[in-house]
């Protein structure tokens, strides 16, 4: 079976896009221990009222209840000024009487997450990207939660990768359409 240009072509553009995209799912995550599998907090830093807030390596989450004042944890990470970054994790509430509560996420001293007596809700992911104001960014998880824990738990944050320019994907798709050329213009040998 002989292929032409003209039916390879669209094969090789599809494997073109495909890896072109597929570097949105390689980046590497800058929190050390975002999920608490050391059972403690090594990596962070606790702030505030530590009172009731420990991590369960069994469940590798980290419990929040501290009462009256808040606390919590932060880690400082290194970052690009300009460079838009993926900030995910799972939180939980599972306070059930009617004392009052609080969570806030903050990104270099802005709030990216926040709320005020919340209701119970199970673990829920959260996501956001934002972009990097210096080459050293603070991300903070604060919390207050009278007769219950906030449960913490898979810390994420991943630069996201520029999108080719279209100049950039062309060119890269004239190479392979030329390699793809070639290659079925050469003469095969017959056994």
């Amino acid at each position: 079976m002989k292929l032409s240009v003209k039916s390879a072509l669209p094969k090789i553009a599809a494997a073109a896009l495909m890896f072109a995209g597929h570097g949105a799912f390689c980046a590497a995550n800058l929190v050390a221990n975002g999920d608490f599998a050391t059972g403690d907090f090594s990596g962070w830093t606790q702030f505030g009222n530590t009172d009731s807030t420990f991590v369960s390596g069994l469940l590798s989450q980290a419990w929040f209840g501290p009462a009256n004042t808040a606390g919590g944890i932060h880690q400082t990470l290194a970052t690009t000024p300009g460079l838009t970054y993926h900030v995910e994790f799972l939180l939980e509430n599972s306070q059930n009487t009617p004392a009052s509560n609080s969570y806030e996420v903050g990104w270099n001293g802005a709030t990216i997450f926040s709320a005020i007596d919340a209701a119970v809700f199970s673990q829920t992911p959260f996501s956001t990207d934002i972009v990097a104001s210096s080459t050293s960014t603070d991300l903070r998880f604060g919390f207050v939660n009278d007769g219950g824990y906030y449960r913490l738990s898979g810390i994420s944050v991943a630069a996201v990768p520029a999108v080719p320019e279209p100049r950039h994907l062309v060119m890269l798709l004239a190479g392979l359409g030329l390699m793809a050329t070639v290659g079925l213009n050469r003469p095969r040998r017959h056994a």
